[in-house]
């Protein structure tokens, strides 16, 4: 009886540090996350995500993590980047509630044709 006791109370420990290595697995998952809400990706040829969207003041920043020179370019040329080589980053900060479709000058086009992106303003 002791012994099935004693099981039972090591089975316990190891589920209760079980949750506890969950919890804050989880906890820093929803940290990192948050540090980065206004960012855009530069890889595979791809702005990720796609579409983001953020309030009005915000500050974008798009960094390139691929070898491949890129741009950030707005369809109404309203913002412009250089070329950015690999991890570069470029920064904008959007004023005035809207829609910006942006592309990559040498991957992309208007109107959200091959490298394309948008950024909400609300």
């Amino acid at each position: 009886m002791k012994l099935q006791l004693k099981n039972s109370a090591v089975a316990a420990v190891f589920f209760a540090g079980l949750l506890l290595v969950a919890a804050c697995w989880f906890a820093r998952v929803d940290r990192v996350a948050a540090q980065a809400p206004n960012e855009v990706t530069i890889n595979s040829t791809a702005y990720a995500p796609k579409t983001l969207t953020v309030a009005k003041g915000a500050t974008v920043t798009w960094t390139n993590k691929e070898a491949k020179p890129h741009t950030v370019t707005a369809d109404d040329n309203s913002f412009a980047s250089k070329v950015m080589k690999e991890n570069e980053t470029y920064s904008y900060k959007f004023e005035k509630p809207g829609t910006y479709a942006y592309h990559c000058a040498f991957h992309g086009g208007n109107a959200g044709k091959g490298m394309a992106g948008t950024i909400v303003v609300k």
